[in-house]
């Protein structure tokens, strides 16, 4: 029986100190910088984007999609493969408010399916800040509140340790609050970096947001590189952390 369009996982070990590299662009075209990616999940009705200002040190992020919640996602997804425990920190700078569950923030996702376990710290249109998450595949999704008032700027940040994940916001990026935790199965190998929906399947919402952060190593040493060869169907990624190689393939 010939299988089609399954995704490999290979972990390699390696204790060469001078091994290295950056990682690739993403694979819609988009203006991410190494090691970012970004995707849509989900198939939005309308194809989302996503590009980074040099000079301002900004992301943007141009997104439709059904909502992220329920059972499963439609979003737009700027990302890093993870391997292990990390920290994912950004400043919310503005959210077009296309409905008032339109979101913007931070993720930590088990896999790149529609259905994957996340835990999502975000800032909505209309609705403040919240803690969402789906502690399995397949799942109901969970809401915690934030602050109803919450409103950009605002600080966001997910801390994973294992299999628990904790959301927090600040207003200055230096004072946090605490919105919760849970336990979520990420899995050994996750995808962390920044969700948006428009909560709109006939309109894209436009984030703006500065000062990420990702504490781990997720990123080839210099000066190595990954890309597809071929042309797979599923996109594959390539993560390096102390000394193992994480590669996600088609």
């Amino acid at each position: 029986m010939v299988r089609r369009n399954t995704r490999l996982m290979v972990v390699v070990c390696f204790t060469l100190a001078t091994l290295g590299g950056v990682g690739r662009t993403g694979a819609q075209g988009t203006a991410v910088p190494s090691p970012w990616l970004s995707r849509d999940i989900g198939s939005p009705a309308i194809a989302g984007a996503s590009s980074f200002d040099e000079v301002a040190r900004t992301f943007s992020v141009d997104a439709a999609g059904a909502d992220i919640w329920g059972n499963a996602d439609q979003f737009h997804f700027v990302y890093q493969p993870l391997v292990g425990d990390a920290v994912i920190t950004a400043r919310l700078d503005a959210l077009a408010a296309v409905h008032s569950w339109s979101k913007a923030g931070v993720m930590i996702r088990s896999s790149l399916e529609a259905n994957a376990a996340h835990a999502f710290a975000l800032l909505s249109g209309a609705n403040g800040a919240a803690f969402q998450r789906r502690g399995t595949v397949g799942g109901t999704s969970v809401n915690t509140t934030g602050g109803a008032t919450a409103v950009a700027p605002l600080w966001v940040r997910l801390a994973r340790v294992g299999a628990t994940v904790t959301a927090s916001t600040s207003l200055d990026g230096g004072s946090w609050t605490t919105i919760g935790s849970d336990t979520i199965a990420l899995g050994a190998t996750a995808y962390v970096g920044l969700a948006v929906t428009s909560h709109n399947v006939a309109q894209s919402t436009l984030a703006t947001v500065s000062s990420v952060t990702v504490t781990g190593s997720t990123a080839l040493p210099s000066p190595q590189e990954s890309q597809d060869i071929g042309s797979p169907a599923i996109a594959g990624s390539a993560a390096y952390s102390q000394g193992t190689y994480v590669v996600m393939a088609a």
